[in-house]
């Protein structure tokens, strides 16, 4: 499925313009799955341990790797992309509404590992998987983008 544009988390986002946010092409990156009852907090959410009550509980289900980091210029400006994200196959997973990305690697996180930023699987609802492939897409136009002017 296709996930909606990331929406980076303020903590992140003033890493990247300060230089405190490690690079997203060389940092192992981890995706996260949340629950419908999720609330988004872009200013009060900054580390896993702020959402990790909401992350969905399965046995099929662990963080997965986020893979083919990189930072492609365009006209419009520099935008963060990567592959898509497989979390197993098959598997039954869910319900979930959010996927999270989070600075390290999976079997590494941490409750003070700092969360990137979050996009919607779906609007409202939530998505799920019974003995199937689940994976995640990043939008076509990347996970999010500086724009220029």
């Amino acid at each position: 499925m296709a996930a909606g544009p990331l929406l980076v988390y303020n903590r992140a986002l003033n890493g990247l313009f300060d230089g405190s946010l490690p690079s997203l092409t060389t940092t192992p990156l981890s995706a996260v799955l949340l629950s419908p009852s999720h609330g988004v907090d872009l200013a009060a959410h900054e580390t896993l341990a702020d959402i990790t009550a909401d992350e969905i509980e399965n046995p099929d289900y662990a963080p997965a790797e986020v893979t083919g980091e990189r930072v492609e210029v365009d006209a419009s400006g520099p935008c963060f992309h990567s592959d898509t994200i497989n979390f197993g196959d098959p598997v039954t997973l869910g319900p979930a509404r959010y996927v999270v990305l989070v600075c390290g690697a999976p079997g590494g996180l941490e409750a003070n590992s700092l969360l990137l930023g979050i996009a919607e699987l779906t609007s409202g609802g939530a998505v799920e998987a019974q003995r199937s492939k689940f994976t995640v897409s990043p939008p076509a136009e990347g996970w999010f983008r500086l724009a220029r002017g």
